[in-house]
């Protein structure tokens, strides 16, 4: 019985550790392709991603200032550019928007189920990492 238990907690324990790990290297690769992006990056900046057909735009960036402040947004604009375009005229100067037609940096950044955002810091570390329900 004992045997058992002693086991078992170890089971528990490696397991937990590997969890830890895998998240860990997952920030990590964020990290990286937030990088290599070469995006400038204020001491907080979200990453919102958007698809060609999310017309609540402009509702999710007024979400994420009430929530945060007023910090710089970059919009992943899963679309054509030439809408992406029309989309940063109508933006403010802290908006920025960015075009991934093929949704390769969603992909990277896991902001797939769209909308969804992520906030990061000047060291390029993901502090928050979330979905946009319809509900907002």
């Amino acid at each position: 019985m004992t045997i058992a238990i002693i086991i078992w907690l170890l089971f528990v324990t490696a397991f937990t550790l590997v969890l830890r790990y895998i998240r860990v290297r997952q920030q990590q690769l964020k990290s990286t392709i937030l990088r290599e992006i070469g995006l400038s990056i204020s001491p907080v900046t979200a990453l919102l991603g958007v698809g060609l057909d999310d017309i609540g735009y402009m509702r999710h960036i007024s979400y994420i200032h009430e929530k945060y402040g007023e910090i710089p947004i970059i919009v992943l604009y899963k679309g054509p550019a030439w809408k992406a375009d029309l989309m940063q005229r109508k933006l403010s100067s802290s908006v920025q928007v960015i075009v991934d037609e093929e949704a390769e940096l969603l992909r990277k950044l896991e902001l797939t189920d769209l909308p969804s955002y992520l906030i990061t810091d000047q060291a390029y570390r993901i502090r928050e990492h979330s979905r946009i329900f319809d509900a907002v």
